[in-house]
């Protein structure tokens, strides 16, 4: 884990390039198991020198998609591919009760759109009553945003609508996250991904990669799969909000159970 001299060392070294930075260091770098990592913002200005990224602010657009045809793919950019790196190499996940995977959107960032606010509103219960939950995005070209991440360049600096992607993308995102979910699957007692079909059938390909096996039935219109590592996908097509409170109610069911009757 990258302690707090590390970051202020990752800062003096950008000044060297002749930039005179004014960065706060609690904005730049974050407190995660008492110690400190760099943001991804600041690890991509450090592996690149490009103190330019660090001038981003949350929703303004730097990497996009806009054709489908294309041999350009925001899945090579050099930014893109350093924050694969940040998540593999340097956040380490909390451990928790639940981890709740919901999709990317549109609105950047991810907090100001509906299902995400309601989702937030939900957490915010379950956390009101004791149980430690942690929420992330499944995004292409991301992969996977925590909450606690998502302000910073380039994971609200972003647009890739999902119209846009093209199969040989699709695997390039099965296989990167059939490596990492994993890493994040086993720091919480349950998984619960509440999406729609397209990131769906993109994690349902990634998991079982790793022989997951799914067993899949319909509760209450909802597509309901349960997955091994005490996972559960809800996957959803118009009725978002439906959904959402499905995985609300059933992860409060969740609560009142031991892990081997789930």
């Amino acid at each position: 884990m990258i302690k707090e001299e590390t970051c202020t060392s990752i800062i003096e070294q950008l000044q060297l390039h002749g930039r005179n930075l004014q960065i706060n260091l609690k904005t730049h770098c974050i407190e995660v198991e008492k110690s400190l990592i760099p943001s991804p913002t600041l690890y991509i200005a450090y592996k690149t020198g490009n103190v330019n990224v660090l001038s981003y602010h949350p929703g303004q657009i730097v990497i996009k998609k806009e054709k489908k045809n294309t041999t350009v793919s925001p899945f090579n950019h050099e930014h893109v591919k350093l924050y694969h790196e940040y998540l593999s190499k340097i956040w380490t996940p909390p451990t928790v009760t639940f981890n709740v995977f919901m999709p990317c959107t549109q609105k950047k960032p991810y907090r100001t759109s509906v299902t995400h606010r309601m989702m937030l509103h939900y957490i915010r219960m379950l956390q009101g009553k004791g149980l430690k939950t942690m929420m992330y995005s499944i995004s292409e070209p991301m992969l996977l945003v925590p909450y606690t991440l998502e302000l910073f360049y380039p994971l609200s600096n972003y647009e890739f609508p999902p119209k846009l992607m093209t199969e040989r993308e699709k695997e390039i995102m099965k296989k990167l996250l059939a490596k990492l979910l994993p890493k994040f699957l086993k720091k919480a007692q349950y998984n619960v991904f509440v999406l729609p079909k397209h990131h769906a059938q993109i994690v349902l390909d990634a998991l079982a990669k790793g022989s997951t096996v799914t067993e899949a039935k319909t509760e209450m219109g909802v597509s309901v799969h349960k997955l091994q590592n005490n996972a559960i996908l809800f996957e959803y097509g118009r009725l978002a909000f439906k959904t959402i409170s499905t995985a609300y109610r059933t992860m409060l069911k969740l609560t009142e159970r031991l892990p081997k009757e789930f």
